[in-house]
């Protein structure tokens, strides 16, 4: 009699292993990030000064990015400088996220892509890291006033 309960509870528990395995394909589950088809703005930044005095610099306001969690940002000036990007965990830019990008300045160099008489560079940060908002800081290392030709940043949802 008792071998018999044996066997009826151990057919009990593994049929229960069974039907769970059998639940657990069927079950839904959360749709996940889409990987190929990335949302991606590109949008000069607005309110930017026309010209940087001597050893000054830009810094942008603060641009809104909902959360993506990507971004290339572009400058060029008439002379040379340096660029840097700094994210932040709210839209008021007072909680920063992390050190700037990159962690020391980058300087701005003329020739190759940059548009003619201009020195100009790009900074990216793709480590996956959601925020609200970033500035971006362009600096004057010329000695002399420059013209910002152009800034541009592109926010990526990967």
């Amino acid at each position: 009699m008792r071998s018999k309960r044996y066997l009826a509870g151990l057919y009990a528990a593994a049929f229960a292993l069974w039907t769970a395995a059998a639940n657990a394909e069927n079950q839904r589950q959360p749709p996940s990030q889409p990987s190929v088809t990335a949302i991606t703005l590109d949008l000069p930044v607005a309110g930017v000064t026309p010209t940087i005095t001597a050893s000054t610099s830009f810094t942008s306001q603060c641009i809104f990015s909902n959360y993506y969690r990507s971004f290339t940002t572009f400058a060029a000036l008439s002379g040379a400088g340096t660029l840097q990007v700094q994210r932040y965990a709210d839209m008021g830019c007072t909680y920063p996220i992390g050190a700037a990008v990159p962690s020391t300045a980058l300087a701005l160099t003329s020739g190759g892509t940059c548009p003619a008489g201009t020195s100009c560079g790009t900074v990216a940060s793709n480590d996956g890291m959601s925020f609200e908002a970033l500035k971006v800081t362009v600096a004057d290392t010329s000695g002399s006033t420059n013209t910002v030709t152009k800034i541009l940043l592109l926010l990526g949802a990967e």
